[in-house]
C-alpha cells in the first residue's frame, strides 16, 4: 500500500510538473521503510527512478468509504529475552554501524552510552533531511545504490545506516535512544521473517493469542480464502 501510493504521487508529480513529494521528503519516506524495515533498502528510490524513467501508475477509481479502525489480529509472544539471542561479538544491533565506527578517528563517529547501557554511535543533531543534499544524493548515489541492491538484502535497515554515513538523515536531539530501539525491534523481525508486508494466511498461524473478537476475519471458506490470497499485511511496532 505504501509502494503504491508513492507511485500514484510521483506519477502525478510528473504528469502535473506540480511539486508533490521533494527530494528531501523522498529520502526521509526511504529512511523511514528501511528503519521500520517495512521494505528493502532503497525502494523508494526504485519507485522514483522507474517514474523517472517514463513509468506511471494511475490510481483507481473507488468510491467513498468510511473510516474504520485498523484491524488488530493478535499478538506473537516475544519475551523479555528477546535482544538478548544474539552471541558473536561480530554482529551488533540498533544504532551501530561497526564498518563506519572503523574511521572513528578520521571521518567516522564516535560513540556514547545511553542511560539503559547500550552503545550507540554518536550522531545526533538535526533531524531534517536537506534538500540540497538530498538531490546530491539522487543525482551522484542514488543509482549505484540501485544498482548493489543485493549487498543490502540481508538487513533492510542498512539504507537507513547508509543515509546516516551521508548525512542525509540523523536522530534529533535526544532520540538515540529510541532510534535505536526500532532499529533493534526491526532487526527482531527480520531474524524471525516478521518484517515487510505479510501474508494474513501465514500470519494467523504464527499468532501466539489470537483475538476472538476479530476471529470473524480469518472465518472464510476455502473459495474466499483462495480470492484473499494475494492481501497482506504489515506487522507494525
Amino acid at each position: 500500500m505504501l509502494a503504491e501510493l508513492l507511485r500514484y504521487a510521483l506519477s502525478a508529480q510528473k504528469a502535473t510538473g506540480i511539486e508533490i513529494v521533494s527530494a528531501a521528503q523522498l529520502i526521509a519516506i526511504d529512511s523511514r521503510w528501511s528503519l521500520y524495515a517495512l521494505a528493502p533498502p532503497f525502494s523508494a528510490l526504485r519507485i522514483w527512478q522507474e517514474v523517472e524513467q517514463g513509468r506511471r501508475w494511475q490510481p483507481p477509481a473507488v468510491s467513498p468509504f468510511p473510516k474504520t479502525p485498523v484491524p488488530r489480529y493478535g499478538l506473537i509472544h516475544v519475551g523479555e529475552d528477546w535482544d538478548d539471542e544474539i552471541h558473536s561479538d561480530l554482529v551488533v544491533t540498533g544504532l551501530r554501524d561497526t564498518a563506519w565506527e572503523l574511521f572513528g578517528d578520521s571521518c567516522g563517529p564516535g560513540r556514547r552510552t545511553l542511560r539503559n547501557g547500550r552503545s550507540v554511535i554518536d550522531v545526533e543533531m538535526t533531524a531534517e533531511v536537506d534538500e540540497e543534499a538530498a538531490w546530491l544524493f539522487l543525482d551522484f548515489e542514488a543509482e549505484r545504490m540501485l544498482a548493489g541492491r543485493a549487498e543490502f538484502e540481508d538487513d533492510w535497515t542498512q539504507g537507513y545506516r547508509t543515509y546516516l554515513r551521508y548525512g542525509l538523515v540523523r536522530p534529533g536531539k535526544g532520540q538515540s535512544h529510541m532510534i535505536d530501539s526500532i532499529l533493534r525491534r526491526s532487526q527482531w523481525r527480520q531474524r524471525h521473517q516478521l518484517h515487510g508486508e505479510q501474508d494474513l494466511a501465514v500470519l494467523r498461524r504464527r499468532l501466539t493469542v489470537p483475538f476472538e473478537r476479530q476471529g470473524e476475519l480469518f472465518d472464510v471458506g476455502d473459495e474466499d480464502a483462495e480470492s484473499h490470497r494475494g492481501e497482506t499485511a504489515v506487522v507494525a511496532d
